[in-house]
Order: C-alpha cells, then sequence, then structure tokens
C-alpha cells in the first residue's frame, strides 16, 4: 500500500537570478522524487539571452511583472524557494502566499554585504589595509537625505523578507551560526544542502605548480594586500599566478585593476573569460598552491576543490572561512604566516592531502537527495 508521501507531490517555485549556480541546483532538485519544480524568470527583456545559465531550456520566461506576480502566488505552490535573497527578491518574499514556506539559500553576499549604504545583516570587517584604503579613496561614503531615506525603506523591508523566511541554507554551516548570533529578526531553521553524490577519487600534486589567487574581481578578495605579499617573495618563473576576474566589477573594471598591479604579464594568467565549468577546473589541474583573501563566506566552491584535490590552501586566519574549515579539521595555511618562499616552493604530503580529502568525502557523503527528500515531507508535514 502506497504511504502518504509516496503519493503527495511537493511544488517548489524557485526565484533565481542569471548566475552559473543555477544549472547543478535545479539538477538536484529535478532529481528528487514527488516534487514538482517551477522555474520562472521575471525580466522586462523580452529578448533576454541568459550570460550564465546554460539549462535554460527548463525555464519560463516572463516580462510582465503582475505575470510573474501570479504564477508566484499560485494556490497549488507549497515552498517558494529563494536562491539568494536580496534586492527584488525582498518584494517578492513579500508575495508569497501565507500558507508556503519560503525556503532561502544564501550565497554569501545577501548576508555579509550591504546595498543603498545599508549595514549588512552580518556585520564583520571585510576588508585589509590596503584593500580600504583603496576603497577609501574612489567610492563615495557621503549619504544624501534621499539616500537615507532609501536606506531607511531598503532596511525596513529586509527585515521583513527575513522574517518571511521558515528555512534557511548557509553555504557553510558557520553562517546559520552567526545569522542567530548578530540578526534578531532571524528566526529560520536550517535546511540541508542537497549534493548528489558521486565517486571522486583521490587526487593531489607531488610537485609545484601555478598559484591560484582569488575567486573574482570583487573589493573582498582583498587582492591588493596579497599581491603585496606576493610581490617580495621569489618563486620559480615558470609558474604563473591565476587570478579570475571574469565575474565582478570591483576597480572598475579588469582592465582598470590589472593597471594597479606591479606583476609582469608573463608571470600572471589573468581569467577575464567566463570559462565552462569543466575548462575552469581543468585549469586548476596545473595549481598546487592557493590563496583566498576573503574574510566571509565566498568563492567555497574553490576552495573546497582545493582542498580535496590536494592543493596547499593559504587563510587569513581571523576569516570566517578559517574559523569554518578550523572546527571541520582541515588543514591549510594562513597568510599572515605561512605565506613566503619556502611554504610555495612545498606542496602538501600525501598524508596530508588524504587526510583533506577524507574529510571531504565524510561530509560530501552525508549530502544526498535522502536527506533533501526527508526534510521536505518534514517541512510539509507528510508521513
Amino acid at each position: 500500500m502506497a504511504t502518504m508521501a509516496e503519493n503527495k507531490t511537493i511544488t517548489i517555485f524557485h526565484v533565481f537570478p542569471d548566475e552559473k549556480f543555477f544549472d547543478s541546483t535545479a539538477d538536484f532538485y529535478d532529481s528528487l522524487s514527488n516534487v514538482e519544480n517551477r522555474y520562472f524568470f521575471y525580466t522586462k527583456n523580452k529578448n533576454y539571452k541568459f550570460k550564465y545559465i546554460k539549462k535554460s531550456d527548463k525555464i519560463n520566461i516572463v516580462n510582465g511583472i503582475f505575470n510573474y506576480i501570479k504564477e508566484l502566488r499560485k494556490k497549488d505552490i507549497d515552498i517558494v524557494f529563494f536562491h539568494t535573497l536580496l534586492g527584488r527578491n525582498y518584494f517578492f518574499s513579500r508575495l508569497v502566499r501565507h500558507k508556503a514556506k519560503v525556503i532561502w539559500w544564501s550565497w554569501g553576499y545577501d548576508i555579509y554585504l550591504g546595498r543603498y549604504h545599508s549595514t549588512p545583516l552580518l556585520n564583520i570587517p571585510l576588508y585589509k589595509k590596503l584593500t580600504l584604503d583603496y576603497i577609501k579613496q574612489h567610492e563615495s561614503f557621503h549619504i544624501s537625505l534621499y539616500q537615507k531615506i532609501i536606506k531607511n525603506n531598503y532596511e525596513w523591508i529586509r527585515r521583513k523578507a527575513v522574517k518571511r523566511v521558515d528555512y534557511f541554507i548557509p553555504s557553510i554551516p558557520i553562517d546559520y551560526d552567526l545569522m542567530i548570533e548578530q540578526c534578531p529578526f532571524f528566526h529560520a531553521k536550517p535546511f540541508p544542502y542537497g549534493l548528489i553524490r558521486q565517486d571522486i577519487p583521490f587526487h593531489y600534486r607531488k610537485q609545484c605548480g601555478n598559484i591560484l589567487v582569488g575567486n573574482s574581481l570583487t573589493y573582498t578578495n582583498n587582492h591588493l594586500d596579497i599581491f603585496e605579499t606576493l610581490y617580495s617573495i621569489d618563486f620559480d618563473a615558470n609558474r604563473k599566478i591565476v587570478v579570475p576576474i571574469s565575474y565582478g566589477d570591483a576597480f572598475s573594471g579588469a582592465d582598470k585593476f590589472i593597471a594597479l598591479t606591479h606583476f609582469s604579464d608573463d608571470r600572471v594568467i589573468w581569467l577575464k573569460d567566463f570559462l565552462s565549468r569543466e575548462k575552469y577546473f581543468e585549469l586548476f589541474d596545473n595549481i598546487s598552491h592557493a590563496v583566498f583573501g576573503m574574510m566571509r563566506q565566498q568563492g567555497m566552491g574553490n576552495v573546497m576543490y582545493c582542498l580535496r584535490t590536494g592543493k596547499k590552501v593559504f587563510l587569513y586566519k581571523d576569516s570566517v572561512i578559517s574559523r569554518q574549515l578550523n572546527d571541520l579539521g582541515y588543514i591549510f595555511y594562513t597568510i599572515e604566516d605561512d605565506l613566503d618562499s619556502s611554504s610555495l616552493s612545498s606542496c602538501l604530503s600525501q598524508d596530508e592531502a588524504k587526510h583533506n580529502y577524507q574529510i571531504y568525502m565524510s561530509r560530501y557523503n552525508h549530502r544526498s537527495l535522502e536527506d533533501v527528500q526527508n526534510k521536505l515531507y518534514e517541512v510539509m508535514n507528510i508521513q
């Protein structure tokens, strides 16, 4: 005899931007049993072409705001799933029917960065000295009366939107803990991050290769501070510094950013173009060391990939990422104490690389279809 859970279809309406995370997430939720996923994308542009999303055949593009809201508020929708909660998504969250549950998958910047001069939901120091000095010199901090009004209205609607959330998916567990500590109007329960299990072979580098710096062209990468340290370090001229700058718009663009640096063109590979996931990780095969200057949760896909593939990872010791990786038991190095010629001239040992791989796989294998499936039934009170 079929159970109620086997008969009940859960309808999930996804609210998402045109970003690279959509494809893998949609594949995961489409693989769940008894789940109907609806992917509607609102844009005023009638000839819109997706920039980052590749699997757009499953998406319904809606040009009229009222038509989009009509789809969002349909009575048969059980869950509204926000792929990041920011900007106009605050408005959409207020329009979700009372009986529907709201899940917020945070991407980091929606909790660590403020818009319209607002205070971030999580207020931690994001910038190191040189980056902060540059921001102060080139970005305006003056707030007009009109901007103050916008700021107050923005914070009001943000507070309402966050209070409406029933379940929260953090990129890393510490994000949830910090939200509980710092955000008094946040009352959401945790929801598992879904990942399809795969057999991932153990891999590590025996010889030194290229050095990855950062994950995007954003101020929060603290590139200027990282580069200042690297300028003084001697390493093999055949090794390159790889800097992804296809994503983000800090420093008024890639060309102006490159002009600020002092590296010769033959020492750096500037990744100006957006690469497919496959080509991007092919590039990682030649990388043995990675330096990430982010203080908040950011670029965790890159960080975790480096850890599980035996690369030597450097982080600021007071960053949120360092705190999280320490709690999980990973082996990594600090920018302040360890980023020098000696450390860049040696790779992780096989035992160290295996240690990080085993931690990753033990956590990775706990993220499954079953975890999310069971949680969805719990959310909808299905037995």
